[in-house]
């Protein structure tokens, strides 16, 4: 979920919600083991379709406007970091530099329509992630709640990563 939430980050899960809407960032259970919890963003709910082409985001037929930003890539430097903006909120993802550096699938999927009561699912860090391209859209009743805020923050090669401590989450 990298730029967003690195590993080493702990963070605090809102459990209740009224709804969930395209851009929300979600924990939910995985569909391959129900005993683990992912976090991934909502990018297309019930009734939308959705489409990658060579990497640039398409829902409802238009796609999602994306602006590379200036800052590197947290832990990898063969990649950029962009903003997407979809409905009004926007977040940062990061894409490899070269699209030959991630696999065709990971940057082209097929237009779907997402059914009723389900979500499409994407990981931040596009192209390395496991997410709805692989397993496929969500039931709602999956998701058990909203990350907002890391309370701590922790690399093996740096120690605490004081400045990550109390961000807000996107």
């Amino acid at each position: 979920m990298e730029p967003g939430l690195v590993v080493g980050d702990y963070f605090v899960v809102v459990r209740y919600w009224l709804s969930v809407e395209r851009g929300d960032l979600v924990t939910f259970e995985s569909p391959m083991d129900r005993s683990k919890l992912y976090v991934k963003r909502v990018v297309a709910v019930g009734g939308d379709q959705i489409q990658l082409k060579d990497g640039a985001l398409i829902v409802n037929g238009k796609p999602v406007e994306r602006s590379a930003e200036s800052e590197p890539c947290f832990s990898d430097s063969s990649c950029v970091v962009w903003r997407e903006t979809l409905d009004g909120r926007n977040w940062k993802i990061q894409l490899s530099r070269e699209a030959s550096d991630s696999s065709p699938e990971m940057r082209n999927f097929e237009l779907i329509t997402v059914p009723k009561g389900q979500v499409f699912l994407l990981g931040d860090s596009r192209d390395n992630s496991n997410d709805s391209r692989h397993f496929g859209t969500v039931p709602v009743n999956a998701i058990r709640g909203k990350p907002v805020f890391i309370y701590f923050s922790i690399s093996e090669e740096n120690g605490v990563r004081w400045k990550r401590i109390g961000k807000r989450i996107q």
